[in-house]
């Protein structure tokens, strides 16, 4: 704990503003997810209709991210990502105007869509903008392990505060706040001093960018480490976004309380946010090819342990296990993509892994959809099994040496 006090007052005031705009835009987030969830599952009956939206949601994404990567490059980072920040407010604000006159499925389904247009251009910014942030001395991997604890701890307030608006079904009120999180996180963008004084990549003008492109994807082609990386990098993306989909189902039939959903989910935040305890304690100090399987492998037993317990505690603990190594394998490949790309790159390369994510969201959220309507514990060992040969995978690239390159700590 000293170590993290010690690391807190190290901090910049650009990491300041940073962490502060993704923990206040996290609660909107958490709190908005999870209303959508229990509506649609309350309408329909069904993981489907929410199902439907992530695949909705990832083929904006894949439409969009060739622009939005490429926009990241060419333009000022940091205002690429307060138009996208300003952008989602604006969308959620109408969606909650809307709400009054509207059917309330049509509406969410259409704001989260719209959303998700905006999405992939806040995503490109926010991967570029965290390795150019005047960040002191404070670590590149810490750095990504913060971020991702606040992301989290952002969701589990956002969970807490659902709650109770789901119980009075105040969705108006949780759109608001949603929307107030997107003006805020705006704002503390603004306050932000990047090491390069924010300038843009001359990329050239948007014709040039079909040909941008066709370096990004022969660079990858040509090292195929890369590519690799990135490739592995999706799977923890899909875990959440099926955690997102068997939350509600595993708390209405197995724990047989919908209300306990909010239980699961602030597990799971809980242990994403303490996720910086172990980077900073173990996987800061290992290799990364020696541990790049561990998180993958910990979450496919951990789903497959859901189907042979149906205790409330023990789920909570299991949730709590998945977001411990979630947030730890986010962080440690995020760190590395950092790493090896350069300043002119990152945009096009967080892009590009989103359209990699979308691409294998629409394949898996189907299939693990199915299998969860079918039967809910067949639905989690069929997803658990699927991370495990990941991993094992991983394991076998990383004993081949694909990954054994010694990528040195990052430079400040």
């Amino acid at each position: 704990m000293q170590t993290y006090i010690s690391k807190l007052r190290g901090f910049t005031p650009s990491i300041y503003f940073f962490m502060i705009g993704t923990f206040v835009s996290n609660i909107g987030n958490g709190m908005f997810s999870l209303i959508v969830s229990k509506v649609l599952y309350d309408k329909t009956g069904s993981v489907t209709a929410f199902g439907i939206v992530i695949i909705v949601q990832n083929i904006a994404s894949l439409l969009l991210n060739i622009v939005a990567g490429y926009s990241a490059d060419r333009f000022s980072t940091r205002r690429v990502s307060m138009i996208a920040d300003f952008l989602q407010g604006l969308l959620i604000l109408s969606g909650a105007i809307l709400l009054r006159f509207g059917d309330q499925i049509i509406v969410l389904m259409t704001v989260m869509v719209l959303v998700n247009f905006v999405l992939p251009f806040f995503r490109a910014a926010n991967f570029k903008i965290i390795p150019e942030l005047n960040r002191g001395e404070t670590k590149l991997i810490s750095l990504n392990g913060f971020r991702s604890s606040l992301n989290q701890s952002g969701q589990l307030i956002g969970v807490a505060l659902a709650a109770p608006l789901i119980f009075m079904h105040w969705t108006i009120a949780a759109l608001v706040i949603n929307a107030t999180s997107f003006f805020i996180s705006c704002f503390c963008t603004s306050r932000l001093k990047l090491k390069q004084a924010n300038t843009p990549t001359k990329l050239g003008k948007v014709g040039n960018l079909y040909r941008s492109w066709v370096d990004i994807i022969r660079t990858l082609f040509l090292d195929k480490q890369l590519l690799l990386l990135l490739i592995f990098t999706i799977f923890d993306y899909i875990s959440v976004s099926f955690v997102n989909l068997m939350e509600i189902k595993y708390a209405t039939v197995t724990l047989h309380n919908a209300a306990l959903l909010s239980l699961l989910d602030g597990a799971f935040a809980v242990g994403a946010m303490s996720a910086f305890l172990l980077i900073n304690i173990w996987f800061s100090r290992v290799r990364f090819h020696t541990i790049a399987w561990v998180g993958l492998l910990i979450q496919g037993l951990m789903f497959i342990a859901l189907c042979i317990f149906n205790d409330l505690v023990i789920a909570a603990i299991v949730m709590f296990i998945i977001g411990v190594f979630n947030g730890c394998s986010v962080s440690i490949f995020q760190t590395e993509l950092h790493k090896i790309f350069k300043d002119n790159d990152r945009g096009r390369i967080s892009s590009f892994r989103d359209v990699l994510v979308s691409i294998g969201t629409i394949i898996v959220i189907p299939v693990a959809s199915r299998a969860l309507n079918l039967d809910l514990n067949f639905g989690l060992i069929v997803f658990g099994v699927f991370l495990i040969v990941i991993a094992v995978f991983l394991v076998v690239v990383c004993i081949k040496g694909l990954f054994s390159v010694n990528i040195e700590d990052d430079k400040h």
